[in-house]
């Protein structure tokens, strides 16, 4: 049996994983109306063991707007809605794993 570090698998598991619920959270924007410009630079990062949106200051404030409405601006929502779908992330956290443990165990 080989010497398998899981926190490192898990890690690892978690980085990939925040770059497929990236694409997943942008396409969430862009399908609710978001501009390009601002959907494309928002992101899942995993920091500090947990994944989260990151949002650059630089267009917190548009995707503030974007999310809950303003005088001018229909809220959407779309970052809400896509985190009250965690199922995703779980399924593909769980299959990177598995997927990086073939042949260790």
């Amino acid at each position: 049996m080989t010497n398998v570090d899981f926190r490192q698998v898990l890690h690892q598991a978690a980085r990939d994983t925040a770059d497929v619920l990236t694409a997943q959270l942008r396409s969430e924007c862009m399908a609710s109306g978001w501009p390009p410009q601002v959907a494309n630079r928002i992101s899942v990062k995993y920091s500090g063991n947990k994944l989260v949106v990151d949002i650059p200051e630089s267009i917190k404030s548009e995707a503030d707007n974007l999310e809950y409405g303003s005088p001018s601006v229909q809220l959407t929502a779309a970052i809400r809605r896509f985190g009250n779908r965690p199922e995703m992330g779980e399924a593909f956290l769980l299959k990177r794993a598995k997927q990086l443990l073939k042949g260790k165990l």
